[in-house]
């Protein structure tokens, strides 16, 4: 009978010791799943922001090298890391001003040939150049998009 009964006492003895190493566990592993729902959600809240961020650059990497590309064309031949510079600040400047109506080509122009026409010594060459920009990036768009929307609207149903 004392056999038996301290057999019960361990065994007790060992279900009460698994009983709070599962609590703990159970604990522990509440704890870690808090924290990564914490880190996800601050990391989900980051992530839009951050390709916002990079898809900006990636638009603003294909307009200075469009600008670039013209330049060279035209035959602007300055350092890159100058022209680099100078469409920078360029795209600064047509950024502050509000738009209007033509959506600033004269603008654009005046900019253009102040900064980078006086800075380089061609400044018939950087007025096209900013002309074609807009050109390529503003009337073709605008032109093809208001030619869909007129074939589609016009169209007999």
């Amino acid at each position: 009978l004392r056999e038996l009964l301290r057999l019960l006492e361990e065994k007790h003895e060992l279900l009460l010791a698994a009983t709070v190493a599962r609590k703990t566990h159970d604990k522990l592993k509440e704890r870690r799943l808090a924290e990564f729902k914490i880190a996800k959600r601050d990391w989900l809240s980051i992530r839009p922001d951050a390709i916002l961020l990079l898809f900006s650059f990636l638009r603003y990497l294909v307009f200075a090298f469009q600008y670039i590309l013209l330049l060279h064309l035209f035959g602007v031949h300055h350092p890159l890391i100058d022209l680099m510079a100078l469409v920078a600040v360029t795209y600064l400047v047509n950024s502050s001003v509000p738009a209007g109506i033509l959506g600033k080509i004269g603008i654009r122009e005046l900019s253009a040939i102040v900064i980078i026409g006086e800075s380089t010594g061609f400044i018939l060459e950087t007025s096209v150049a900013a002309f074609v920009i807009w050109i390529l990036n503003q009337a073709v768009p605008a032109l093809s998009g208001s030619l869909i929307y007129l074939t589609r609207n016009l169209r007999p149903n």
